[in-house]
């Protein structure tokens, strides 16, 4: 049986996991600036809005 290094896929898809967060909270960030709103939720809500999670709908 051969073996089979996954290191190399686990790191990349922990910087890629990392690097998808630090962009969400930016553009997240970036729309409550845009907006003057003091409601976080609402300038949470367009991520939401493509969740099929039964808090949102």
């Amino acid at each position: 049986m051969a073996f089979i290094d996954d290191l190399a896929l686990e790191l990349f898809t922990l910087a890629l996991v990392g690097v998808l967060a630090i962009y969400m909270t930016g553009m997240t960030y970036l729309q409550y600036r845009r907006s003057r709103n003091a409601d976080v939720e609402s300038a949470l809500y367009p991520a939401s809005s493509r969740c099929s999670c039964w808090a949102y709908s």
